[in-house]
This record gives structure tokens, sequence and C-alpha cells, in this order.
């Protein structure tokens, strides 16, 4: 899955846009940083 598929999945399951982000970046506390490392995703969770 790249990067436009999992956008639209996370829209089609109305994920709120604030609470993640795809670009590595970190927008706010209490976000979830999806980075994609070759074919897989890795998960990240900010909260401070």
């Amino acid at each position: 899955m790249n990067k436009d598929e999992l956008k639209k999945e996370l829209d089609r399951l109305n994920v709120s846009q604030d609470k993640y982000s795809l670009e590595g970046s970190i927008a706010n506390w209490n976000t979830i940083v999806l980075v994609q490392d070759y074919k897989r995703w890795k998960v990240i969770y900010v909260d401070e």
C-alpha cells in the first residue's frame, strides 16, 4: 500500500487528519506518525 492508498483508506474510515501524519512531521502532541520503510509502514505514537 502506498501513501496515496493509505490516505484514501484513512479518509474512508473517517480518521481525522489531525490525528496522524504521513509526512513524518509532528503537528501536535498525541499524533500517530506513519513512515513508509520500503514496503512496510512503521507506526510511531508521539504523546509528549
